[in-house]
């Protein structure tokens, strides 16, 4: 299984990242729609 992107959100006050290894589903919060990167282009980190 790859990953198919990574994504910025928060718990509570506490930013994190979520790293999706399907696309978001018509029931996920808009926010999940768009992956994270990298203003040089590089590829997001995988963690």
């Amino acid at each position: 299984m790859s990953t198919l992107g990574v994504w910025r959100t928060s718990l509570g006050e506490q930013p994190v990242s979520v790293k999706r290894l399907s696309a978001p589903g018509e029931h996920d919060p808009p926010s999940s729609a768009t992956p994270v990167t990298s203003p040089t282009g590089a590829a997001p980190p995988t963690w």
